[in-house]
């Protein structure tokens, strides 16, 4: 999915995000979901989905701390992408509705399309 933003490859990124996001629900690997969520935050920001990326990534960051979950390092510097395209965006008043989800419901948030 990286190598596919990195090709503006959205959409496709966005699909192979919603099967990894499936595949670790079904696991039960929360880091893993943690992890897709944020990722779909960077695909959202290259569709210009800004609200939607601020809640996918509040989610991921949300989930990770609620499991003990590092950021991964590879990751960290696209998702600090993601928040100054937020900000650049929204500017400070950025949603974050996501600290209220439950995983179940930050799943279907992502899965949607």
């Amino acid at each position: 999915a990286t190598f596919l933003c990195s090709q503006q490859e959205h959409g496709k990124a966005r699909e192979f995000l919603k099967e990894s996001l499936s595949l670790c629900h079904l696991m039960g690997d929360k880091v893993g979901i943690a992890n897709c969520l944020s990722d779909m935050a960077v695909v959202a920001v290259g569709q210009l989905q800004i609200e939607r990326a601020a809640i996918l990534l509040d989610a991921g960051e949300a989930l990770r701390k609620k499991v003990g979950g590092a950021t991964p390092a590879a990751a960290r510097e696209r998702y600090e992408r993601v928040e100054v395209a937020i900000r650049d965006a929204v500017g400070d008043k950025a949603p974050h509705p996501s600290t209220s989800m439950t995983i179940d419901q930050a799943i279907v948030f992502g899965l949607e399309s």
